[in-house]
């Protein structure tokens, strides 16, 4: 039976190449890539034509084999990644997600084997999943999902003034669907929180600051404490958040789930007590998705890095969070935090700021999509010289097909 060939890419540490595998992978028909640094590994993960089979780790330290772990799994997850290593075999991993094998070199043709058949495994999963997405997909759900991305597309935009709230609109989006849930079987809201009310609170919740479009930089982008005059123009966000989805509320002919966004951009500053702004609303005159944003607003502020802040742990923000219940907080939504607390932990940590992309600078990122454009006009301008030459000699277009 003839040898399997593999398109492998082979990551190892500066200083430590080693030209003798790369010879023996090669020799046996193998396709090798080479990576050193991590802009040169990156930009391998991306390589589309021909795809990748494997990945294989010679000569790095445990640090750089779980960044390199890391970093397969957010360019290229279907890869399989072996770690060739002296000694005994480990069975296979998959933490992050990442199939990998440690492997010896007496075991590594079968470990290249392995790990293709995974990777060739994973893609079929995936080709598979996105047919049954795409075919169960209907028009409507379809519109739907544009006009969720499309309107999570514009809060981001806002956010992005402020370079440091990093991923604050997807926690907030996940914080708020928390909470919804947790209080959904308390006496007051059974049939009036529903999954679609939980759905469309997801949705909505990124609107809250939406208003802050209008605040001047110097204010908005101030690393220190806003004096009076300062501080009286940044809650004017409320007031033009809630006034700019009310218009484009009134623009459609049915109901949405922008009033929801609205009655969060207007309210989710308003405090249990009153003594909120911007219109000093108390109790149950506050509308409930905005006492529920306003909770989780809060914490999300407490747990995050800002320009004059530290962020505070956990157990820090809860405690902050017990004073305020029934003076800021709604008493009900402050019980429902408190079984779901764990659930918020877990969200900071999916969504950790560091993580952010920076938009606006050129990276390795867009050498890809560069490239993409560079391939499909060197197919376009193939298709066009094959239509011109026929174009020029239709009669040899004939007789290659043949008179039937």
């Amino acid at each position: 039976m003839a040898q399997s060939r593999h398109q492998v890419l082979l990551v190892q540490a500066r200083g430590h190449e080693d030209n003798t595998l790369v010879t023996e992978l090669e020799h046996a028909g193998h396709e090798v890539a080479t990576a050193v640094t991590a802009r040169e590994t990156r930009t391998a993960l991306r390589r589309i034509e021909p795809p990748l089979d494997v990945v294989l780790a010679s000569g790095l330290d445990p640090r750089r084999t779980e960044e390199l772990r890391v970093t397969v799994r957010k360019l290229n997850p279907d890869l399989a990644l072996l770690v060739r290593r002296n000694g005994v075999p480990q069975r296979p991993d998959s933490r992050g997600g990442v199939a990998s094998l440690e492997v010896g070199d007496q075991d590594l043709v079968n470990a290249l084997r392995w790990g293709s058949e995974r990777t060739s495994y994973q893609r079929r999963i995936r080709f598979l999943e996105d047919h049954i997405f795409q075919s169960s997909n209907s028009p409507d759900e379809q519109i739907r999902e544009t006009q969720d991305v499309a309107i999570f597309g514009l809060a981001k935009l806002v956010e992005s003034r402020d370079s440091d709230t990093g991923h604050h609109l997807e926690r907030m989006a996940e914080y708020s669907r928390l909470l919804a849930t947790a209080v959904a079987d308390h006496p007051l809201y059974i049939g009036y929180i529903t999954d679609e009310y939980v759905w469309d609170i997801w949705r909505s919740a990124p609107l809250h600051d939406i208003g802050k479009v209008g605040v001047p930089d110097h204010i908005l982008l101030k690393p220190g404490k806003l004096d009076a005059e300062e501080w009286v123009a940044m809650k004017t966000h409320s007031l033009i958040g809630g006034d700019t989805l009310r218009h484009i509320e009134s623009r459609l002919h049915y109901r949405s789930f922008l009033q929801m966004g609205r009655d969060i951009a207007y309210c989710h500053h308003e405090k249990w007590n009153g003594q909120g702004y911007p219109f000093g609303l108390a109790g149950d005159d506050i509308p409930l998705t905005a006492r529920i944003v306003a909770l989780a607003d809060v914490y999300d502020a407490l747990t995050s890095k800002r320009p004059y802040k530290e962020p505070f742990s956990h157990e820090k923000a809860c405690s902050i969070i017990e004073e305020g219940a029934g003076t800021h907080f709604d008493p009900t939504i402050y019980e429902g935090f408190l079984r779901v607390q764990g659930s918020f932990q877990e969200v900071a940590a999916r969504y950790l700021d560091q993580d952010e992309p920076v938009f606006g600078e050129f990276d390795e990122s867009h050498e890809v999509v560069v490239e993409r454009y560079r391939r499909n006009g060197n197919r376009l301008r193939s298709l066009r010289k094959l239509m011109e030459e026929r174009m020029a000699n239709p009669e040899g277009e004939r007789s290659a097909r043949g008179d039937r």
